[in-house]
């Protein structure tokens, strides 16, 4: 990104916890006064697999517990539409900006008895 004139601030934030979310976007409308694009890529859910289901063995979406799935939503779609609205009114100040949502390789697919770990991911393809 440096190499084509533009600057990438890395900054760590957990995408569950809302105020984190808010102190970054202040940090960029502090700091740098505008946000030309959001990429959001993050997910979660995966991280404590105690609920003994085995991973990637679910017979269908019903055989998942719903533990898991609210871990996915809350840290995945939650979190991307949080990230978004938050990032939106400084593009609209600006009448510019993209906001693009990553998926996995298994959002446009379709699995036996549904996906239990895709089904709330957004569904956008580039």
């Amino acid at each position: 990104m440096s190499r084509l004139g533009g600057q990438g601030i890395a900054v760590r934030c957990d995408h569950t916890h809302d105020g984190q979310v808010q102190a970054v976007f202040d940090r960029i409308r502090q700091d740098q006064g505008r946000l030309d694009i959001l990429v959001n890529n993050v997910w979660g859910g995966y991280e404590h697999f105690s609920d003994g289901t085995e991973f990637w063995n679910e017979k269908g979406f019903w055989s998942m517990p719903l533990a898991r799935w609210d871990k996915m939503f809350h840290a995945g779609v939650r979190a991307h539409f949080a990230a978004s609205s938050l990032a939106a009114p400084m593009m609209i100040d600006r009448k510019s900006g993209l906001i693009v949502n990553i998926s996995s390789f298994g959002a446009p697919s379709a699995m036996t008895g549904g996906s239990p770990t895709e089904s709330p991911r957004p569904r956008m393809t580039v």
